[in-house]
């Protein structure tokens, strides 16, 4: 139920990302508890009705982020 919970979480936190610069992206997060930490984050694309990995991360003290370069906008998502 929590692991649920946490992933509507770290999707909406999604919506609300802001970008570093005109061509890269910052995706940061925290999640309340740490109870997350050591787990490992996936940040996907989708395109063609398929998810593809774009990065990962490791959740370190309840603290998470990504970073990266884009050409275009594209629809994407963290999943555990």
């Amino acid at each position: 139920m929590i692991r649920g919970t946490v992933s509507t979480v770290i999707s909406l936190i999604f919506l609300v990302f802001s970008s570093c610069d005109e061509n890269n992206y910052c995706v940061d997060g925290k999640i309340a508890g740490s109870v997350l930490d050591g787990d490992t984050l996936h940040f996907r694309r989708y395109s063609d009705n398929v998810f593809s990995e774009v990065g990962y991360t490791v959740v370190r003290d309840g603290e998470f982020e990504f970073e990266g370069f884009v050409s275009e906008p594209y629809v994407a998502g963290i999943f555990m």
